[in-house]
């Protein structure tokens, strides 16, 4: 990472300020079944190969999923994205970070793929939605992660932040990929970077626990 000054900090969500317990098998495999079932996923497609967001966007390309039938998918996801936030606690550190972020003056915000409703009733029931000026939801992106719109959706809200004052964190590929597209740089929460070098998705840095992340905010 440069010596820039970060003035503000994408979030993604689950599993990594929140400690989700969303099925994300179980709902990428209803959605693949929804899809197959319209006929809008072709039969030799490996759902394993792909994410939820992803195969949803293949059904789109192929031309095959109405704005009816991806309606439809949302709601899927929907249910299952309220069953798992109904009792998601805060991934440690999470407050403390926050707050140390606030009380820099950082400018924060969440992007996720998950339905807005769902997770500003997640974020609020925790106790952390007041320190996010904006949570974007799927309903504002054009195309889900890992396509990079909700960070540029997050990015033009922020019109007084300049194009090198970010950084976003988060714990998956998707999340790397759709901030390396929006020209954020990325920082991987886990233990892990290995779905993300496979992929040859470049990252700022990782972390293990969420307060290192105050190592990459220095100058603010």
């Amino acid at each position: 990472m440069d010596t820039r000054i970060i003035e503000g900090v994408l979030f993604d969500m689950d599993n990594t300020v929140l400690r989700s317990r969303i099925d994300f098998a179980a709902m990428k495999a209803a959605v693949a079944d929804y899809l197959r079932a319209i006929g809008a996923l072709p039969p030799h497609v490996d759902p394993r190969e792909h994410t939820t967001a992803t195969l949803l966007a293949l059904a789109a390309a192929q031309g095959g999923l109405t704005p009816e039938g991806h309606e439809e998918a949302m709601c899927i996801c929907t249910v299952h994205e309220k069953a798992g936030m109904h009792d998601a606690d805060l991934e440690e550190g999470a407050t403390e970070l926050l707050e140390a972020l606030r009380q820099r003056g950082l400018r924060l915000a969440i992007v996720t793929n998950n339905a807005r409703e769902a997770a500003v009733e997640a974020l609020e029931r925790t106790g952390i939605l007041t320190y996010f000026e904006l949570v974007v939801g799927r309903e504002q992106m054009i195309s889900m992660k890992p396509h990079p719109s909700g960070y540029l959706v997050a990015k033009a809200h922020f019109a007084d932040v300049p194009e090198q004052g970010w950084i976003a964190v988060g714990d998956s590929w998707i999340d790397g990929r759709a901030a390396c597209e929006a020209n954020v740089p990325f920082v991987h929460y886990g233990t892990s970077s290995e779905a993300l070098d496979s992929r040859g998705i470049p990252y700022a840095g990782r972390i293990g626990q969420l307060l290192e992340l105050l190592g990459f905010v220095k100058g603010a």
